[in-house]
């Protein structure tokens, strides 16, 4: 599986490529103490784009690409 960490503004969580056929983003890890914890996130969780409810996954290549 791909992965990315990503460390930027103190969230630090782990996200990799979700094993379905789109290829979306899945949390792995988030580090206990982060900003993305005290925002709620959690293993497991898909990431979503914002304003779409939770309807509209994001594929991970995506995420890589806003995340960088």
């Amino acid at each position: 599986h791909a992965c990315l960490v990503l460390y930027s503004c103190s969230w630090y969580i782990q996200v990799e490529k979700r094993p379905n056929s789109e290829g979306t983003a899945i949390v792995n890890e988030v580090i206990a103490g982060s900003q993305a914890e005290a925002a709620g996130l959690k293993r497991g969780d898909i990431v979503c784009f914002g304003g779409s409810n939770g309807q509209e996954e994001m594929h991970y290549d995506m995420f890589l690409e806003l995340a960088r």
